[in-house]
């Protein structure tokens, strides 16, 4: 892997090399996915979503507004860790991305 921008806009994302030519996968993308496997979590919302370089791997630091319901609010977030980073490896194939950072952005009520 290696971790890239490209484009005009300069997007960051993830270059995998195959045996036919280059795979970029931007962060829009996997930030998409994630968004999209994470809907099962009634009471979880995912925000913003940024892809972080450190010296051997990748992390992603991914924001979360909790919905403040009868429940344990954090008791979902490490299911959730363990759910992005399988999803992006049998999804994608990125088997780079080591952890995931949650931010709890805010506590709403249902209604908001």
């Amino acid at each position: 892997y290696v971790v890239f921008f490209s484009g005009l806009n300069k997007s960051p994302g993830v270059v995998m090399k195959m045996a036919k030519g280059k795979i970029f996968i931007s962060t829009a993308a996997i930030s998409s996915l994630i968004k999209i496997s994470s809907e099962v979590f009634q009471s979880i919302r995912v925000g913003k979503i940024f892809l972080i370089r450190e010296k051997e791997s990748l992390r992603l630091q991914v924001g979360v507004i909790l919905l403040n319901k009868e429940e344990q609010l954090t008791g979902n977030l490490e299911i959730l860790q363990e759910n992005i980073l399988e999803t992006i490896e049998r999804r994608l194939g990125i088997s780079a991305i080591k952890g995931v950072d949650i931010n709890v952005e805010k506590i709403v009520s249902e209604t908001e």
